[in-house]
């Protein structure tokens, strides 16, 4: 099956999939599309749940079309939380990786440092503006 026909397949399994009782697993996805893995189902469906014509959200039961404000409000709030979760996990690694040595040239790491060490403490783990100001760039 071809992508643009996963696609049309896709949206025929949502359209009538209204409210958080009638969501459809990820698993249900993989075995309708054909896919070989739940990875490979996940990655088509952040390609192309925009594609579909009507609104997609998530929940514990599967994708659905909202039925409410309240689907609607529910799932914008966890992607708020998600990405609030991604953002705080980059500063974190960058912290961590500038506190080990790494170099860095503007946002981009360039060099490893010359001598790994794997032993941090709490204190190594201060604020940095630069960091945070990144942050809010991006």
């Amino acid at each position: 099956m071809n992508e643009q026909c996963k696609v049309f397949q896709l949206k025929s399994l949502l359209e009538c999939r209204h409210g958080a009782d009638s969501g459809v697993t990820i698993s249900k996805i993989t075995t309708a599309l054909e896919f070989k893995s739940r990875r490979e189902t996940e990655v088509f469906l952040e390609l192309h749940i925009g594609d579909m014509p009507f609104a997609v959200v998530s929940g514990s039961t599967g994708l659905y079309r909202p039925a409410s404000e309240d689907d609607l409000n529910h799932y914008r709030a966890a992607l708020r939380s998600r990405i609030r979760c991604i953002a705080i996990r980059m500063r974190t690694v960058t912290r961590a990786a500038i506190q080990e040595g790494w170099q860095r040239s503007g946002k981009k790491f360039t060099s490893a440092p010359t001598q790994l060490e794997f032993s941090m403490s709490e204190k190594d783990f201060v604020s940095s503006p630069l960091i945070d100001n990144e942050l809010h760039q991006n």
